[in-house]
């Protein structure tokens, strides 16, 4: 099964830090994991990724996802790893803001374009 609870929490400009917990029933002793992003602009018109990164058991969380794309919006999975190999993907969306250049209420008009 998956990782189950996968939060992303943005830090600063261009940073995600991910947590999760262990799959429920990860059908054997778990080694690691694989976190899969991909990211590409809000208008869907240039993508960058994807990227993947192992992190073991001995790498502690949280994990830091550093130097994103601002205007961006990633798509970030993570899958656990044991002997049989790898399980199924837990995902999670995460836009990073644009730069600061906008009014607070032009940006907040945006979002809630974007959400509509």
């Amino acid at each position: 099964s998956s990782p189950v609870a996968l939060r992303a929490e943005l830090i600063g400009n261009n940073t995600v830090q991910l947590t999760w917990e262990p799959p429920e029933s990860p059908n054997g002793v778990i080694d690691g994991y694989q976190i899969t992003y991909t990211g590409h602009e809000q208008s869907l018109i240039v993508s960058d990724g994807p990227f993947v990164k192992f992190i073991s058991l001995s790498d502690r969380q949280p994990i830091l996802i550093i130097d994103l794309i601002q205007g961006y919006i990633y798509d970030f999975k993570v899958r656990a790893r044991n002997g049989a190999g790898y399980g199924t993907n837990n995902s999670i969306l995460v836009a990073i803001p644009e730069a600061a250049t906008t009014t607070t209420s032009a940006r907040r008009l945006e979002e809630e374009n974007y959400n509509t």
